[in-house]
């Protein structure tokens, strides 16, 4: 399924920049993320916004890390 939305990370994870893919970045436990383009299920990488850098995130580290903050869109 393919949501957009803001969330709240429930969990820390680990993300890459979007950019250049070698800069990884510690998004902390409470953190608020923008999901900007991915299929949660079938993705490989979600592309997701945090302090206004473009990162990449495993699907796998939001599955169970996510709080709803403002309502998402579903795809």
């Amino acid at each position: 399924m393919m949501i957009a939305g803001t969330f709240k990370l429930t969990n820390g994870t680990m993300a890459v920049s979007e950019i250049d893919r070698k800069s990884v970045f510690l998004i902390p436990a409470g953190a608020c993320v923008v999901i900007v383009d991915g299929d949660i299920e079938r993705d490989k990488l979600l592309k997701v916004r945090y302090k206004e850098k473009a990162l990449l995130v495993r699907p796998a580290e939001f599955r169970d890390a996510l709080d709803l903050v403002a309502e998402p869109s579903t795809l």
